[in-house]
């Protein structure tokens, strides 16, 4: 079911479990309708929401040097409440830049998927199996280059840095 309704209350108001959500929403502008939707007590919520070995995806902020700390402080606060939090991303030609986004992954029964332990072989064969055919973009070599951050942003993300809430919100401009 794809919903166009505020996201959060209807994550408040959710009964029945989802397998992914995907979260792609405006900047988090000041007094605007989406910073809220970055916070630890959002991606809190999305886990209780999530099904066994559910995901979250979030669409999360350019990772140009030099404006990076946004796409990071959204991956460290994702990785406050997930095993497994991964930050990736590709060019975007409409934004004209490198664009971020980034996975939160829920243990189900054969455990926790971690994307970055794909290797490409099984990115291919899994496309294969499920009939993914003609696409354009996406597959194990593409998957293995979303997953392999320059180095700037390896550096980056290594440090410490601030985690998303509703108190703190990120904001940029």
């Amino acid at each position: 079911t794809l919903l166009h309704a505020d996201a959060r209350a209807e994550l408040e108001a959710a009964r029945e479990p989802y397998d992914v959500i995907v979260i792609d929403v405006t900047d988090p502008l000041a007094g605007g309708p989406s910073y809220r939707m970055f916070t630890r007590e959002l991606y809190t919520l999305a886990f209780d929401r999530l099904s066994p070995g559910g995901t979250i995806a979030v669409q999360a902020e350019s990772t140009d040097l030099g404006v990076l700390e946004g796409h990071l402080a959204i991956v460290r606060t994702l990785a406050t409440v997930f095993p497994v939090a991964v930050g990736y991303h590709t060019h975007v030609p409409s934004f004209g830049e490198s664009w971020g986004f980034a996975l939160g992954c829920k243990a189900g029964p054969a455990g926790v998927v971690d994307p970055t332990a794909l290797t490409v072989s099984e990115v291919d064969h899994t496309l294969a199996e499920r009939g993914c055919t003609g696409l354009r973009f996406y597959d194990g070599l593409t998957h293995r280059r979303l997953f392999s951050p320059p180095l700037y942003e390896r550096v980056a993300a290594s440090q410490p840095g601030p985690i998303i809430t509703d108190a703190e919100p990120l904001i940029v401009e």
